[in-house]
């Protein structure tokens, strides 16, 4: 009789614990789905969004009068930043459409193809370039970048998803050939009528927290004039993986590409590149990245 009792007691106990497995089971498999969902979603904005850049929009000029408020119209922006929407370039007209805060398009090689744009350091950490939240966020720019066509330290984020998409594939340039692959990034204003090129000089991941050895001081806008960029030139060298055949001085615009790192506690993966020179060859640059090293 006891042992019927202590079996029944078991077999209840295994028929509760089964449902709850069966429970956490389900749950795990909605919320992936629910996951998957919205990535696939997220991926057909954005596969739109770039159908709207380059594509051949002839019709856009018809709406020019209407984005005369683009700075006011829904957006938040700073106040320094100002629109010229008569120098506006036509592919960006459609994009400021869904959002005003639009600052410009980057192309990351073959790595990343993105809508840029400008608020705060916060707000498209969980917004997407619909305005919508997302965990994905949006790439945009530092807030001290308030004129990306002369500012000489600018610095640009992205979140690092697994699918890859936003920043989420610049952990390939940690494999010295992808980075000899995708040395070029180019990166288009709203007043660019051509995108402008930059090569990469340095790649490096660190911490943000000052207290860990590996930390990199990364907003050093009050630091940004002769003297002071090039002593953070002379450190970016140091610190990176790679010796690469770029020569870089303190009168070079500077472009930091930063994406979440794992390697260091609150770490980022920090992609460090300069603007092409109106006398640069890129392709003969191109030419001398098979010299590239990895340092010790």
């Amino acid at each position: 009789m006891m042992n019927r009792k202590h079996n029944a007691k078991h077999k209840n106990k295994y028929r509760i614990l089964s449902i709850v497995a069966l429970c956490i089971a389900l749950l795990l498999t909605a919320f992936l789905i629910a996951t998957s969902l919205i990535r696939h979603n997220e991926r057909v904005q954005t596969s739109k969004i770039c159908e709207l850049y380059y594509g051949n929009n002839n019709s856009v000029t018809k709406e020019r009068d209407d984005y005369s408020d683009l700075k006011n119209k829904n957006s938040e922006c700073d106040d320094n930043v100002d629109l010229n929407t008569e120098q506006i370039q036509d592919r960006f007209i459609l994009l400021l459409q869904i959002n005003p805060e639009t600052v410009g398009w980057i192309k990351v090689g073959n790595l990343a193809d993105e809508p840029v744009v400008y608020r705060d350091n916060e707000f498209y950490l969980n917004h997407d370039f619909y305005q919508k939240k997302s965990s994905s966020g949006t790439v945009f720019v530092d807030v001290e970048n308030t004129d990306l066509e002369n500012d000489k330290y600018v610095i640009v984020y992205g979140h690092d998803l697994r699918d890859g998409s936003k920043f989420g594939s610049l952990k390939e340039y940690l494999n010295i050939e992808q980075l000899k692959n995708n040395i070029v990034i180019e990166w288009s204003s709203l007043y660019s009528s051509e995108a402008e090129k930059y090569v990469v000089f340095s790649v490096f991941d660190s911490s943000m927290l000052e207290e860990n050895k590996n930390y990199f001081d990364l907003r050093r806008f009050d630091e940004i004039d002769l003297d002071g960029t090039k002593k953070i030139i002379e450190e970016i060298r140091e610190r990176s993986l790679y010796d690469i055949p770029v020569d870089v001085t303190a009168e070079d615009q500077i472009m930091v590409l930063v994406t979440c790192s794992y390697k260091h506690e609150d770490g980022r993966l920090l992609i460090f590149c300069r603007k092409a020179r109106k006398a640069e060859d890129v392709n003969t640059l191109l030419e001398s990245m098979d010299s590239i090293v990895k340092n010790n």
